[in-house]
């Protein structure tokens, strides 16, 4: 009595060439390393350290208009109660009724 073999799957070697090609393991986390740029055709798409400097601009930004709406609150200003959008469903007619 033969044992029957269950037949290979297509796409088995596919897979096993595939795999031996993949980057290595240092190129694969490069987005890990404290100065990573990410370019293509020599573009540069991303640089870490630019990202970096832009979030703590945006912080600061992001602080500097709190303080001002709170100084406006303390110094006795106006203040507005926040008001609830109305959700929209967007339809193919939609724009015509915005333009009439």
């Amino acid at each position: 009595m033969s044992v029957r073999r269950k037949p290979e799957h297509p796409m088995k070697r596919h897979r096993q060439a595939q795999s031996s090609q993949r980057e290595a393991p240092s190129d694969k986390h490069a987005l890990n390393q404290p100065h990573a740029t990410r370019s293509i055709e020599g573009k540069v798409y991303f640089d870490r350290e630019e990202d970096q400097r832009k979030r703590a601009n945006i912080k600061k930004e992001k602080a500097k208009l709190i303080n001002m709406m709170l100084q406006e609150k303390l110094g006795g200003g106006k203040t507005r109660v926040p008001m609830k959008r109305q959700d929209r469903d967007f339809e193919c007619d939609t724009m015509e009724e915005l333009k009439n």
